[in-house]
């Protein structure tokens, strides 16, 4: 099959520029060069490299540009090394890890870099302290908490970053205190009048869990 080297060479600028890209190179142009480049450029790119090219090396160049490169790496190369590289760049790439390599260690870095990771976390994982890794990288993650490893501390931490998180807050932890909390970080004024705040408390009291 003939090949055009100055069209060869324009793909390959253009792959170092952008290696989504490579998902519109033609097939006869596609090498294991080109693909390198690509997957350098943009871990993302790997959904594009032919499995021929998909190799355990480009993989690992993958997840360490890209976590979520993970997800597109064939299953016989997701080994140890290469799920933790992926999950220390992006932490719900655990989502993407064989369960056989899903460690303690695993599951604290993938919550230390993402605290919404904890929704992937396999239940004999999860425990108080991967809990509030979580909440402490991201608020959010008070939704994926299960309910025996919330507790008082853990609510004030996620409020106090958005006020926002009340919404995830059991009902029985909605205080007076938390709810001013909230009210801080959720409007522009740094002083809440105490009236304002009792008066929003009383509609909090009628929520449901």
């Amino acid at each position: 099959m003939e090949i055009c080297p100055d069209k060869y060479n324009e793909y390959l600028e253009q792959v170092k520029e952008d290696g989504y890209v490579l998902e519109d190179v033609p097939k006869k142009y596609i090498t294991e060069e080109i693909c390198k480049l690509a997957v350098q450029q943009n871990g993302f790119a790997l959904q594009y490299v032919p499995e021929e090219y998909r190799t355990e090396e480009l993989c690992k160049l993958a997840v360490q540009k890209n976590g979520y490169a993970l997800a597109w790496s064939p299953k016989k190369y997701r080994n140890e090394e290469i799920c933790k590289l992926a999950v220390r760049q992006y932490g719900r790439t655990i989502n993407f890890v064989p369960l056989e390599y899903i460690t303690e260690e695993i599951c604290k870095l993938a919550v230390q870099q993402n605290g919404l990771a904890l929704e992937y976390v396999p239940d004999e994982f999860i425990t108080e302290e991967l809990c509030k890794l979580a909440v402490q990288q991201n608020r959010f993650a008070l939704q994926y908490v299960p309910l025996e490893y919330i507790t008082e501390e853990l609510v004030k931490i996620a409020v106090q970053q958005n006020g926002r998180t009340l919404a995830d807050v059991p009902k029985k932890y909605r205080t007076e205190e938390l709810l001013f909390i909230a009210q801080q970080t959720r409007l522009w004024h740094d002083n809440i009048p105490t009236v304002l705040t009792k008066r929003i408390f009383k509609i909090y009291e009628t929520m449901g869990e």
